[in-house]
């Protein structure tokens, strides 16, 4: 199915668009695609480089990651900022072995997005159904 809108065009569900809002409140759709115009003229009708939102991001079972693989993704995850676990500081192997075993019971997913390249963690319940 073609995520289509009557102003946008294909833009609207495009994974290689983001949505940009003024100081004033004006929208605009900036593509993050390296070769097609950063700010296209809408509606676009059609784009040969257009990603469905819904096809972009997969779901990959995290056994399927190699060891270093899985440590390394969920080693970005727990190094950012605001994912501390209150006022004290929590060892980094027990912030591993946390998100372990959320990805165990199936409370957190790791989400490859295809056109970034990148892999998250997420949680399972912030999946669209």
């Amino acid at each position: 199915m073609t995520d289509f809108d009557s102003e946008t065009g294909l833009c609207k569900g495009c994974a290689h668009v983001r949505e940009v809002v003024s100081a004033r409140g004006a929208v605009f759709f900036m593509c993050k695609h390296p070769e097609r115009p950063k700010y296209p003229p809408l509606p676009v009708m059609s784009c040969d480089a257009h990603v469905p939102r819904e096809e972009a991001r997969v779901v990959v079972p995290y056994e399927r990651l190699s060891a270093d693989a899985l440590r390394g993704v969920i080693d970005e995850f727990v190094s950012r900022e605001g994912t501390e676990h209150g006022l004290e500081d929590v060892a980094i192997e027990d912030k591993r072995a946390s998100i372990v075993r959320q990805l165990k019971k199936g409370l957190a997913v790791v989400l490859f997005d295809r056109t970034a390249g990148t892999a998250n963690i997420v949680l399972a319940r912030d999946l669209p159904s």
